[in-house]
Formats: structure tokens, sequence, C-alpha cells
């Protein structure tokens, strides 16, 4: 066809592009058929197909996946202070972006959560409020929810967990069971 590509790897004594574009293909009468009458070569990718883009222009590629167990989140921050000090480093004309970044959804996650919280906080005490009519019996969950959340952060933190979708789940079914309970 009009465009083909090749992958072609060397062990021997062509090393530039320029002495593959000398290559003879084909001798015949006197007349000499080099590769750079029929193509071009190049230094480039192996395959071009598998090279990284985005928006058309080529780029390098770097993954940070954290191990489980750790803090997805200060790794994160740590990464981005780290890319800022690269960034004074490089030449001008270099830049370096974001592709994909995990902990925005689990900020996201965790600020859903903590907006929950608040807002269920602030409905139970109204509605405990609103059908008992009776102000000591309100202080009770307004005492105790802020407590049970401090001792079980306490707990997760000396026992090693990570605050995560799951463990916060379990946290606000906890207060809903304290707050059935109360």
């Amino acid at each position: 066809g009009n465009s083909t590509e090749l992958t072609v790897r060397t062990v021997g004594r062509l090393t530039t592009p320029e002495e593959f574009n000398n290559l003879t293909l084909k001798e015949e009468n006197g007349n000499v058929v080099r590769f750079r009458d029929v193509g071009y070569a190049e230094l480039g990718p192996e395959n071009l197909r598998t090279v990284l883009k985005r928006d058309g222009v080529p780029m390098v590629g770097n993954a940070i996946i954290p191990q489980p167990g750790s803090n997805h989140i200060e790794i994160a921050d740590e990464f981005y202070r780290r890319l800022e000090q690269i960034k004074k480093d490089l030449p001008e004309d270099l830049q370096l972006g974001i592709g994909f970044d995990n902990t925005r959804f689990i900020r996201a996650s965790i600020d859903e959560v903590e907006q929950t919280i608040y807002v269920a906080f602030a409905l139970v005490v109204l509605i405990i409020f609103l059908f008992l009519r009776d102000w000591r019996t309100t202080v009770v969950p307004v005492v105790v929810i802020p407590i049970s959340l401090i001792g079980a952060f306490f707990v997760m933190y000396a026992a090693g967990f990570s605050i995560n979708v799951l463990t916060l789940l379990g946290i606000v079914l906890a207060i809903g069971l304290v707050v059935d309970d109360a």
C-alpha cells in the first residue's frame, strides 16, 4: 500500500537513519535503487500505534500505583509537591501534566460523607426535638454522636485501618444505630 510501516531491529553495522537511507536495495544494469528512493528511515518508537499521545502530542507516560493499605491522598499530595519542584528545573518547551488522578474521586467521596454526616446530625437533632419536645432527650445524641465518631476514628487509626468508602459507610450506619438506640 501507500503507507507501510516496518519495524527493523539491527545488530550490525547500520546505526543511523542516514546509513539506512543509503542502503542499496537493488542493483541492475548499473542502476542502483537505494532505500531513500522508495521510503525513508527515521528513529522512532518500535510501534507508532502504541505511542502515548494527548491531544495528538507524543508523550511519555508514568504511573504511580500505591501499595495496598497505603494512604493514597498523602502519596498524591507528595507527588504534586515533587512535581512542582521538578517543573522548576525543566526547559520551557517541556511540559508535565496529569492524565488521571484517582484521588479526586477519593477526596470527593470523603467530602460527600462529611457533608452527609453534618446533614444527618442536624436532622437527627431537629427530628428528635420535634417529636419528643424535650431538650434533655435531644442532648443525648448531640453529645453521643461526636464522641462515637472520635472514638471510631481513634480505633481505626490505632488498628491501622484506612479511611475509605466502606469504612465511612460503616461509620454512617453506626451513627444511625446510635440515634436509634438513643
